[in-house]
């Protein structure tokens, strides 16, 4: 009878996913874009390696071109801006753990297991690791306003124990008049500031 079960939980299974599957899958390779993001496209989690698809697929390559156009419209038109890099620092009197609980939940960090969970596909951009107690080292795409302007991009956040402290380093890449990459670290640090009170 065990047995017996076991067949028709896998024939379930087995027709779930049959069903899903012919649900979901969009384009010519079989994979599912959402965003510009493939949601069904795995790399190998140490060398990065794609599994079962090809960055050379064309919709691979459409999938970018759409993530570059919703990014573009998040930006004011016709910015040929570059992107620069910032960095800006700060230290609080709060354990690490604590800082890396309201950060994460402040820029929407994710980690290894949340991004994996989500099926996003991930650029080689997406760094998370954690030594809880001591320190944590995140980076992600996530959203920023400034100037009246939401920008997505990613900021690197590295939190490590100081005795009683907490140093935090935030680097990020954002497409800015270099001008104004000052200001826009201070915004940076502000936000993380307001959370860390």
């Amino acid at each position: 009878m065990a047995a017996y079960l076991t067949t028709i939980q896998r024939a379930g299974l087995a027709f779930s996913l049959v069903v899903l599957s012919g649900c979901i899958t969009t384009g010519s390779g079989g994979h599912t874009f959402i965003d510009g993001h493939c949601v069904t496209c795995l790399n190998n989690p140490i060398t990065g390696e794609a599994y079962n698809y090809s960055k050379t697929s064309p919709d691979y390559v459409q999938a970018q071109n759409y993530r570059q156009v919703q990014d573009a419209k998040v930006l004011p038109q016709g910015d040929e801006t570059p992107y620069v890099e910032g960095l800006t620092t700060l230290s609080v009197n709060r354990d690490v753990d604590t800082v890396y609980t309201r950060i994460k939940r402040e820029f929407g960090f994710l980690t290894r297991a949340e991004w994996e969970r989500n099926y996003l596909y991930d650029d080689g951009g997406i760094l998370w690791e954690a030594i809880p107690g001591v320190s944590y080292h995140m980076r992600f795409t996530v959203p920023h306003h400034f100037k009246g302007v939401t920008r997505n991009h990613y900021i690197e956040a590295t939190l490590t124990k100081n005795g009683r402290s907490t140093d935090l380093t935030f680097k990020f890449w954002v497409q800015i008049p270099k001008a104004t990459i000052n200001r826009y670290a201070y915004s940076i640090k502000q936000r993380a500031s307001r959370v860390l009170r």
